[in-house]
């Protein structure tokens, strides 16, 4: 007998890049924009920063020289972030 696959949900993505949305936002870019930059729509531009797809190494790169960011910095996820108390 084969039981369904259960999804596990997470309060938030653990991927999520954090400073990629920071960055964008201190430039003043919408979602659409960025997308254009590396080809994407917003949609799929979106999911970047929330973690749910992977960025290439070319869409890492155009995007860390357009909002003046080190790949390390581009790569700091929501895990990786001191805790607030």
């Amino acid at each position: 007998m084969s039981y369904p696959k259960k999804r596990v949900k997470t309060a938030a993505p653990i991927t999520e890049l954090v400073n990629l949305r920071a960055a964008r936002i201190a430039a003043g870019m919408s979602q659409t924009k960025a997308g254009a930059l590396i080809g994407k729509n917003q949609s799929h531009y979106a999911k970047i920063e929330r973690g749910e797809v992977s960025l290439s190494a070319h869409e890492a790169l155009r995007l860390c020289l357009r909002f003046e960011l080190s790949i390390k910095a581009l790569l700091v996820t929501a895990a990786q972030l001191p805790k607030s108390e």
